[in-house]
Parts: structure tokens; C-alpha cells; sequence
């Protein structure tokens, strides 16, 4: 009897074993097929993320030239009345702006010289400089904005 009873003990265990094992398989077999979706997720989300941003990047390349505008524009306000805080205001956000926007697009060139533009009037507003005595720095880097507001971004070809 207590054979019988440590045979069906061992057959116990080995079906444990079994089920166990036949178990880990079933599971280890749909973690793989559960991965195979998750990655074909994880290119879908990908594809559509890149579609997004190139998505972006078109749009906010056509809206350079819009924005060069409004720079030019305030840049006269500005230089109608110097004393205007608000003038100065309205120009410094709008390079501070196309700053961080060019550079986050890979404008690289441009984001440059809007970073120069606002150290001059960063130095302006701490009053080291007299903004009359700036006229010319702003206006050479205002043209070499122009003439690079249609260029690519860097590494990116259109």
C-alpha cells in the first residue's frame, strides 16, 4: 500500500511538473506573440509619430516666411520709439519665439541669429548698450535671417 501510495505521490508530482511545464509554454508562447503585436504596435506608433512631426515641420516651414514678417514689422515699431517698452517687448518675444522654435525644427542657422539678435537686446534692456547704437548689428543680423528664413533645416532635406 505504501508503494502505491508513493507511485501515485511521484505520478502526482510529474504531472504537476507536466502541467507546469505545459503551462510556462503556453504562457512563454503568448508573451511571443503578445511581443510580435506589441512591436508591430510600438513600428505603428512610430510610423505615425514621424508622419506627425514631418507633418509639423511642413507646416511650420511654410510659416517662416509669416514669421520673418512679424519680426521686420516689430523690429520698425521698435525702432520708432525705442523708449516703448512694449515695442521692445513684442520684438524680443518674437526672436526669443523663432529662437526656440527654428531650433527645435533643426533650423539651426536661423535659431543662431535670433540668439544674437537677443543678446543685443538682452545687453539693451540691462542698459550696457544704447539700443540707437544697435541699429546696425540688429538690421545685418535681420538681413541674414532673411536670407536664410527659406534655407532647410539642417539635415534635413525638402
Amino acid at each position: 500500500m505504501l508503494r502505491l501510495i508513493a507511485a501515485l505521490s511521484q505520478m502526482r508530482h510529474l504531472f504537476y511538473l507536466c502541467a507546469n511545464l505545459t503551462h510556462n509554454e503556453i504562457v512563454s508562447n503568448k508573451n511571443k506573440n503578445k511581443s510580435k503585436h506589441n512591436n508591430k504596435m510600438n513600428d505603428d506608433k512610430k510610423n505615425q509619430f514621424r508622419e506627425r512631426i514631418a507633418a509639423l515641420h511642413e507646416k511650420y516651414t511654410k510659416q517662416l516666411p509669416e514669421k520673418y514678417q512679424d519680426i521686420e514689422t516689430s523690429w520698425k515699431d521698435y525702432q520708432s520709439d525705442f523708449s516703448n517698452p512694449d515695442y521692445y517687448e513684442t520684438f524680443y518675444r518674437l526672436i526669443h519665439t523663432l529662437k526656440g522654435t527654428a531650433a527645435t525644427f533643426g533650423f539651426n542657422k536661423q535659431a543662431d541669429i535670433c540668439f544674437a539678435i537677443q543678446q543685443i537686446l538682452t545687453a539693451i534692456n540691462e542698459q550696457s548698450v544704447v539700443a540707437e547704437d544697435s541699429v546696425e548689428a540688429i538690421q545685418s543680423h535681420l538681413q541674414q535671417l532673411k536670407n536664410y528664413i527659406n534655407t532647410p533645416a539642417d539635415g534635413i532635406d525638402d
